[in-house]
């Protein structure tokens, strides 16, 4: 048997000590640096969404949803008008109202509340949920009922993916809230952090076709759930848009799409745009990573003939 002295004793119990002391200090680092991510994080949110509700007790119907899911391609099922926009924004200019067509996932839950604010017209979207995620459904029908502006603009879809074994798509079923918009609004940001991402594979291009196919409109301006669109895009774009796409001739029509440096302001008009681009802070899409899949030529003309009137006119782009 080895008999430890008194030494040896006092030397570990040294060395315990200094670890402890070392793992306290540890800890406490992570705990500054966790705040200071928080408090970061913080600062990165958007801006506190200003509700069109005029005062609480003016909200929609309270219904129940029923809806059978439809399958696509043996592995999704899809569940078309879970909720319905109320107005069809057709004017007595006779002319097709152009959809915003887009489709997020459950964790841009921030993006989609803010879209009746940046479009100016019907919005069609694909919500692609799971098990995990599916909350964003009930969140969403809250939203439509307490929210003006979002239940006049949102039709909402969703799709999920068929669980192994799964013969048929299953009715979607979801009752009636028994809170108050004023309850709904009290509790709503700690309803929607509670919203998580799904942990399954996206499926963009089938969201996107989700939303197109159910839009309530025939001309689509397909956008990304995190795009932001020119100020008043949907009432400039509609009448040249309904000029250019007639459902017969194969055309469409292209715009330009910009991308802006983290935590710079984002240009919503072409002389803001002018000058984020020349602080260089606002660039062509994708100019680092696929500059020939985006890139249109003729960029200073266009600016110029913005700068010079406020029509709105295309350039014919051979398609290569």
């Amino acid at each position: 048997m080895v008999r430890l002295n008194r030494t040896a004793i006092y030397s570990f119990l040294l060395v315990f000590i200094v670890l402890m002391y070392l793992q306290r200090l540890r800890n406490k680092y992570f705990l500054q640096n966790q705040e200071s991510e928080d408090l970061n994080l913080q600062k990165e949110r958007p801006p506190l969404i200003e509700y069109t509700i005029e005062k609480f007790g003016v909200e929609g119907d309270r219904q129940n949803y029923s809806i059978q899911t439809e399958k696509h391609s043996d592995e999704y099922c899809i569940g078309y008008s879970f909720l319905k926009a109320t107005e069809t924004f057709r004017e007595p200019d006779g002319l097709e109202p152009v959809t915003l067509a887009t489709h997020a996932t459950s964790d841009m839950i921030d993006a989609i509340e803010m879209m009746p604010q940046l479009w100016d017209g019907p919005i069609s979207i694909g919500v692609f949920v799971d098990y995990h995620s599916s909350n964003v459904l009930e969140f969403l029908s809250e939203i439509h009922r307490c929210d003006i502006r979002f239940r006049r603009k949102m039709t909402v879809h969703f799709a999920f993916r068929r669980a192994p074994f799964q013969a048929e798509c299953p009715l979607f079923e979801l009752k009636h809230s028994n809170r108050s918009c004023q309850e709904f609004y009290a509790s709503h940001e700690y309803l929607r952090n509670s919203i998580v991402g799904p942990f399954q594979l996206y499926p963009s291009n089938l969201m996107r076709n989700i939303a197109r196919k159910g839009a309530q409109s025939d001309i689509h301006f397909i956008m990304d759930g995190d795009m932001i669109p020119s100020q008043d895009f949907a009432t400039k774009i509609k009448p040249i848009a309904n000029e250019i796409v007639d459902g017969k001739s194969r055309r469409v029509l292209a715009i330009r799409r910009f991308e802006t440096s983290h935590g710079a302001d984002i240009p919503r008009d072409h002389r803001k745009l002018l000058k984020s681009k020349r602080l260089h802070k606002t660039f062509e899409f994708h100019h680092r990573f696929f500059a020939a899949g985006h890139h249109i030529d003729g960029l200073d003309d266009w600016f110029r003939a913005s700068g010079h009137s406020d029509m709105v006119s295309t350039k014919e782009v051979a398609y290569p």
